[in-house]
């Protein structure tokens, strides 16, 4: 039977499996487990403890922690009163974290570790702070986890009444922002129907059964830990596997002996890394790890055409001696049961991922977004290795004439938390417009093109979310047209066309400075990453003939770039003293 909210998925699980293990972390340098039922338990009387503390159907409460079980049991307690988890990224400056808090308007935030705890600053409308682990030494006010179970093991009996099976599938369940994105907080509001559908999409591309451990290195808060490293191994009743070191992957994995792996395209590389410089200490077994792949190259040719491909029959035998021979040992670095890798990203190097894969080992590359739950695309073993994606059952898909992935299903977000008009240009119709630019390379299969609308990735991994800085500078009546730029450049620079009426009779001088002004009076109250250093003024305007525009008006921004190369060099050039000196006639194309 399929379940109405997550809970009674987690619940329908407990009763299939009470005495298996489901959480494996480490405490005091000691190993820990739990088993569901014991999980169900303790979920149950930290909800009552949370309903004691003023906790109901609608609140909100911020998550901030690292990997650790006491995540996912505050979690599910959160969910099970019919409240809202906000679950917010630890290594989130402050700053952005109170943004977050004050947006969301959390009435209580849980949080990992005392240190996280001395670095927040929590606003005045948080009722309740309470301590996942430790003691909170000279903080007030902070509960510590162990006092609010015992808040809920106090409950009376006959006061007993999880609200849990009256929770409907539309009603609100997580507020997930963007992480590492700078910005204005954008929450994307995911209701417990958008969460089982996407639990239901992704199961078609990540096999997982009850025999599995899942052991994922990306914290917690991140939505394809949240649902591929947590939802769904309670959804079919495997274990999960907790582990806080980022640096030493390889000690958890032996410890764990994962059969499922998720980790960023970073971590799968430093995995690679590790392995293959052991092996290339040794020139003996270097030569003869590069003979083994070599000899078995046909075997994985064949193996790359398609599921269950007719393989001849000597590759086959070539490729089982020298895996028993040679390959299985440095399967064993991995724990000796490794099934798969998930990685979150599409730019994991083909070298990573031919080694994992001459060692039996498939890395599922996978591109997420918080407004569709989590993944839309995902790799398998057989797809070529040119960063193109298969779609996953469920999920429609559609582009639009500039090149902008839209997608459609059940998972996509209710909407963006008190951003209405967000909420309006990001879901047309039913279908929601992902803002990143794609190309369908055959049937099933897309491609990303690594270009994002109104985002920019900075030349320092810094991502910037330019939409809100846009859409204030293109409301001055100064402004005909604004474009932000920096994609990997040291900082964010704009493209200015002014209105012509507006600015009729002005000298360049005067214009630049008006402009000036005007920047700076609109972008007041955005952060210094988001505004831009320097700016050009073009004179004319954006058009359609010159492919800058789409036929509905939008912004092609690789034509805008190809066009404008010259005076977009210039604003990121040292020997440019002035912040808009590019914006002369003589560097305009426009200029006759």
């Amino acid at each position: 039977m399929k379940p109405h909210n997550l809970l009674e998925m987690v619940s329908q699980t407990v009763s299939r499996f009470p005495d298996k293990t489901a959480l494996l972390w480490t405490e005091d340098s000691q190993p820990r487990s739990m088993t569901y039922q014991k999980l169900w338990a303790t979920v149950r009387d930290f909800a009552f403890g949370l309903e004691r503390l003023g906790i109901k159907a609608g609140s909100k409460v911020a998550i901030i922690s690292e990997n650790h079980p006491r995540f996912l049991i505050s979690d599910l307690a959160i969910l099970s009163l019919g409240a809202v988890s906000v679950p917010i990224h630890p290594l989130k400056p402050a700053a952005d974290i109170k943004k977050i808090l004050l947006h969301s308007e959390a009435e209580a935030v849980l949080v990992g570790t005392p240190p996280m705890l001395d670095q927040l600053d929590p606003p005045s409308e948080i009722r309740h702070t309470i301590l996942l682990t430790g003691k909170a030494e000279g903080k007030r006010g902070a509960l510590r986890f162990e006092t609010v179970i015992q808040l809920g093991q106090t409950v009376a009996l006959e006061e007993l009444d999880w609200v849990y099976p009256a929770i409907q599938p539309p009603e609100l369940a997580a507020i997930v922002y963007q992480q590492g994105v700078h910005g204005k907080p954008k929450g994307a509001m995911l209701s417990h129907a958008n969460i089982l559908s996407h639990l239901e999409s992704i199961s078609h591309v990540i096999p997982m059964v009850s025999d599995d451990i899942v052991l994922s290195a990306l914290p917690a808060s991140s939505s394809l830990t949240r649902l591929a490293g947590q939802m769904a191994p309670l959804r079919c009743g495997a274990t999960i596997a907790y582990t806080d070191q980022t640096d030493d992957l390889l000690s958890p994995m032996i410890q764990y002996r994962p059969t499922i792996f998720i980790g960023s395209a970073k971590q799968v590389e430093r995995l690679y890394n590790l392995v293959h410089s052991e092996i290339e200490r040794s020139q003996f077994r270097a030569f003869l790890f590069r003979t083994a792949r070599r000899l078995t190259q046909t075997y994985y040719d064949h193996a790359r055409k398609g599921f269950n491909w007719p393989i001849p029959g000597t590759a086959r035998w070539t490729h089982t001696l020298a895996h028993t021979l040679v390959f299985s040992k440095w399967v064993h670095r991995f724990g000796g049961r490794l099934r798969f890798l998930i990685s979150d990203q599409l730019s994991l190097s083909d070298e990573a991922r031919g080694f994992f894969e001459t060692l039996g080992l498939p890395v599922i590359t996978t591109h997420n977004t918080a407004a569709c739950t989590s993944i839309i695309l995902a790799s398998r073993l057989t797809d070529p290795a040119d960063g193109s994606r298969n779609t996953l059952p469920g999920i429609e898909y559609r582009f639009l004439s500039d090149g902008e992935l839209l997608v459609k299903s059940a998972s996509v977000m209710m909407g963006y938390y008190n951003r209405p008009e967000k909420t309006q240009q990001t879901i047309v119709n039913g279908w929601l417009h992902t803002r990143e630019f794609a190309e369908a390379v055959s049937d099933g299969q897309i491609k990303m093109t690594g270009l994002r609308k109104n985002c920019v990735t900075l030349s320092d991994g810094t991502l910037v979310d330019t939409d809100d800085c846009e859409d204030a500078l293109n409301a001055s009546p100064l402004i005909e047209r604004a474009v932000l730029l920096g994609n990997a450049r040291p900082y964010i620079t704009a493209l200015i066309t002014p209105d012509p009426a507006a600015c009729a009779g002005k000298s360049p001088a005067e214009l630049e400075e008006l402009i000036k002004e005007e920047i700076d009076r609109r972008l007041e109250g955005f952060s210094l990453i988001e505004k831009p250093k320097r700016f050009a003024l073009l004179h004319r305007s954006f058009s359609q003939s010159r492919g800058e525009l789409t036929s509905t008006q939008r912004l092609r921004l690789p034509k805008i770039e190809e066009n404008y190369a010259e005076i977009i060099e210039a604003m990121y050039s040292e020997s440019t003293a002035s912040r808009s000196a590019a914006a002369t006639e003589s560097k305009d194309p426009a200029t006759p």
